[in-house]
C-alpha cells in the first residue's frame, strides 16, 4: 500500500488511510496539520482542521441552488449559519460570530420567532398580524447602539485612514435586522483583532474563536486563519494525502442535522445557482435581502406619460426663520385632549385649515400648512418652501393620467383635525388605531396590490361602525365594512392566519404601550404622536411616488429614498427620531439626510437646479 498511490476509491473504502501519518501524542499540531480529518463523499477530497475538533460538510456542487427555506434562511448556503469557501471579497465571513452554547444578552441575534412569540392585538379589526415584543426590541436596540459606537470609533480612527466602504454600507443598514449586525461585527473584529494577528502586528493566538470559520484550498489562508484564531478547514485533493498529518478521523457534520432544509409553504424562487465560492453568490444574497424587505409603491399602479416640454417647477424660499421641531415636553405629555379642543374653538384657522369648512366648499390647499393645536409643530423653512411652489395648471400633469394621483397611502391628518367635535376626532382616531397594523402591513411586501385611497374613502372607512348588528339583517353596516376592508386590504388577507375580526363592539385601542378607551378623551400628546406618524408615512410614500415619476432610470431605487430618513425604513417611524434627520436642530446633523435627498433628486429628469446638478 505504501508504494501504491492512494485513489479516491481507496480512500472512500478505507477512511483509516487518513491517519497513516498520525502524530505523536505530545507533538504540537502545526497550521498545516490536521487535528481532525474527514473524507468527503466519493473520496476525491478530504478535509482537515488544525484548530477545530469537528468538520462541517462543505456546500459542494457547481450548480447548487440557493433559496430561502421555511425559516427564511439559506441553510448551508447561509454565511451566518454555515462555513463558506473563503473568497477575498468576503474575507470577514470567517469572523461572523457563531451561535454560543449558553445564550445570554446576545441571544436575540439567533432568535427565530414563531407565532407564539409575537404580540397580537385582539382589539384590531384585522387579526393575525403580530409584533415583536417590546423587551426584545429594546434588547436588540441596545446591541445596535453599542455596535454603532464601534462604527463611530472606526470612522475617527486615524490608524485606518482609508475606510472600508462595505463596513460603512453595513452600518447604514444596521437597523434592518440581524444579518447586517452579525456581518458588521465580523468586519470590525476582522479589522481590529484578526487581521493584525495575521500581519504580525498582534501576537498569534492559541485559542480558537467562536465564529463560523471558512473552507479553503489555499495553504496561506490556512496559516493566516490559524494565527488569527479563526476556525479553518483545509480541503485537500486525495493525491496529497501521503504528505499530510491527520491525528483523528471524524464524520462530517451534515446540514440536515443542524439547519432547516424544508421549503417554505410558499416556495421561494432560486436566488442563485452556481458554486459556493462564486463571488456572485454573495452579491445575490445582498441584492435579494434588499429586495425582500422592499416596499410596495402604491402609486405605480398606472403608467403616466410625461407632458412634453413641461417646464420645471420653480420654488423660492420665503422668510429667514429657523426650523421648529416636533419636540414633546413633559408638560405636553400630561395635557389632555379636551384642552386641545377648547383652545381650538378659540383659534382662527389659517388659510387652508380644514376647520368649519362646508362639505360642499373647495378642498383645502395642500401646499399650505394646516393650523391646529392637535398637530405636531411644523418645520418653518419647509412650510415656506411648500407655500412658494408654483401650482399653476401649466405645471401639472393631467390628473386623469393616473387615478391614484389624488390618493393617500395613509389617511390625511387633515381628516382628524377637520372634525367638528372632539367626539368625532376621538372616534376617527380609535378607528384608525384598530386599522393601523393592517394598513401598514398591506404595504410591507413588494407583492402587495394596495392602492392609494381618496380622502372620501378614508373618511368612509374611519366613519364606519364596529358595533354588532342585529342578526338576520340582509345588508348591515358591519357586512358593508367587511366588504370594504376585503377590497382595500386585498392580497394581505390571503396570508396565513390573517383574517377580519368578527363583528362586535370594540371599546378600546392601543397606541404604542398606551391603552385608549372609547369615550375617554385621548391625551393631546398622543394625538400629536399619531398624526406625526401619519404625516411622516405619507411624506415618505409621496416622495417615493415622486421619485418613481421623476427619475430617469428604468427602475426605482428604493434605497435612495430610504436613505433620506434616519430610521432607514419606509414604514417604521420612531418618535424618538423626531428631532434628528431632516428635522435635526444642528445643520451638521441634518446634512447627511439633505445630501441623500440631493442625490435622489439629481436622478430626476427635467431642469435641475444648479445646487443639485453637481451630483448628476
Amino acid at each position: 500500500m505504501a508504494n501504491n498511490p492512494i485513489t479516491a476509491e481507496l480512500l472512500e473504502k478505507d477512511p483509516l488511510l487518513l491517519i497513516r501519518n498520525r502524530g505523536k501524542q505530545d507533538e504540537p499540531i502545526l497550521w498545516c496539520d490536521g487535528r481532525v480529518g474527514a473524507v468527503l463523499l466519493g473520496g476525491f477530497f478530504f478535509v482537515t482542521s488544525p484548530n477545530m475538533d469537528v468538520v462541517y460538510e462543505p456546500p459542494l456542487g457547481k450548480n447548487q441552488e440557493m433559496f430561502l427555506r421555511c425559516d427564511y434562511r439559506y441553510a448551508d448556503d447561509d454565511p451566518l449559519l454555515w462555513p463558506q469557501p473563503y473568497i477575498p471579497s468576503a474575507c470577514h465571513y470567517g469572523a461572523i460570530p457563531h451561535r454560543p452554547e449558553h445564550m445570554g444578552r446576545m441571544d436575540i441575534l439567533w432568535w427565530n420567532p414563531d407565532q407564539t412569540d409575537l404580540m397580537v392585538n385582539s382589539s384590531d379589526l384585522v387579526l393575525g398580524i403580530g409584533k415583536i415584543p417590546l423587551d426584545r426590541l429594546v434588547q436588540f436596540r441596545q446591541l445596535v447602539g453599542e455596535l454603532q459606537d464601534r462604527v463611530e470609533h472606526y470612522k475617527l480612527d486615524k490608524n485606518h485612514p482609508v475606510k472600508n466602504s462595505e463596513i460603512l454600507t453595513l452600518s447604514n443598514w444596521l437597523s434592518q435586522g440581524l444579518s447586517p449586525y452579525l456581518e458588521l461585527t465580523a468586519g470590525l473584529d476582522y479589522l481590529y483583532i484578526y487581521k493584525p494577528r495575521m500581519d504580525g502586528i498582534l501576537p498569534p493566538t492559541t485559542e480558537t474563536a467562536e465564529t463560523i470559520g471558512a473552507f479553503t484550498m489555499d495553504s496561506t489562508i490556512v496559516q493566516e486563519f490559524t494565527k488569527a484564531g479563526l476556525p479553518v478547514w483545509f480541503m485537500h485533493p486525495v493525491h496529497t494525502l501521503p504528505g499530510v498529518r491527520v491525528d483523528s478521523i471524524v464524520e462530517t457534520r451534515k446540514p440536515g442535522e443542524f439547519l432547516e432544509l424544508r421549503d417554505a409553504k410558499t416556495k421561494f424562487d432560486t436566488v442563485f445557482r452556481g458554486s459556493a465560492d462564486d463571488p456572485q453568490k454573495r452579491r445575490a444574497i445582498a441584492l435579494h435581502s434588499r429586495q425582500f424587505i422592499s416596499y410596495y409603491n402604491p402609486f405605480t399602479l398606472y403608467v403616466v406619460e410625461p407632458r412634453k416640454g413641461t417646464p420645471a417647477v420653480r420654488m423660492s424660499a420665503q422668510g429667514n426663520r429657523q426650523a421648529t421641531l416636533p419636540t414633546r415636553t413633559e408638560e405636553g405629555r400630561q395635557a389632555r385632549s379636551s384642552a386641545c379642543f377648547k383652545d381650538n374653538r378659540g383659534l382662527k384657522p389659517k388659510a387652508g385649515a380644514p376647520y368649519h369648512r362646508s362639505a360642499k366648499g373647495p378642498g383645502r390647499n395642500k401646499f399650505l400648512e394646516m393650523s391646529s393645536p392637535l398637530l405636531p409643530p411644523a418645520i418653518a423653512v419647509w412650510s415656506d418652501a411648500l407655500a412658494a411652489v408654483d401650482t399653476s395648471p401649466k405645471n401639472l400633469i393631467n390628473k386623469t393620467s393616473s387615478p391614484t394621483d389624488g390618493g393617500y397611502a395613509f389617511p390625511d391628518p387633515g381628516l382628524f383635525v377637520g372634525c367638528t367635535s372632539e367626539e368625532k376626532t376621538t372616534q376617527y382616531l380609535h378607528k384608525w388605531l384598530r386599522l393601523r397594523n393592517a394598513f401598514i402591513y398591506r404595504l410591507s411586501t413588494a407583492s402587495s396590490s394596495a392602492q392609494p385611497l381618496k380622502g372620501q374613502v378614508w373618511r368612509d372607512l374611519l366613519n364606519s361602525s364596529d358595533t354588532k348588528q342585529p342578526s338576520g339583517s340582509q345588508s348591515t353596516k358591519a357586512s358593508q365594512r367587511a366588504e370594504m376592508l376585503q377590497e382595500l386590504l386585498g392580497a394581505c388577507l390571503h396570508e396565513t392566519g390573517v383574517e377580519l375580526a368578527p363583528d362586535g363592539a370594540l371599546t378600546r385601542a392601543f397606541w404604542k404601550e398606551s391603552e385608549l378607551v372609547m369615550g375617554v378623551p385621548i391625551p393631546c400628546n398622543i394625538i400629536k404622536e399619531i398624526l406625526y406618524e401619519l404625516f411622516t408615512l405619507n411624506f415618505r410614500y409621496e416622495l417615493l411616488a415622486l421619485h418613481s415619476r421623476a427619475q430617469s432610470a428604468d427602475s426605482v431605487n428604493q434605497d435612495a429614498v430610504v436613505a433620506c430618513f434616519p430610521e432607514q425604513s419606509m414604514l417604521i417611524v420612531e418618535l424618538a427620531q423626531g428631532n434628528i434627520g431632516l428635522a435635526a436642530e444642528r445643520v451638521e446633523d441634518r446634512l447627511p439626510y439633505l445630501l441623500a435627498m440631493k442625490r435622489l433628486m439629481s436622478t430626476w429628469v427635467g431642469s435641475i437646479p444648479e445646487a443639485i446638478q453637481a451630483y448628476r
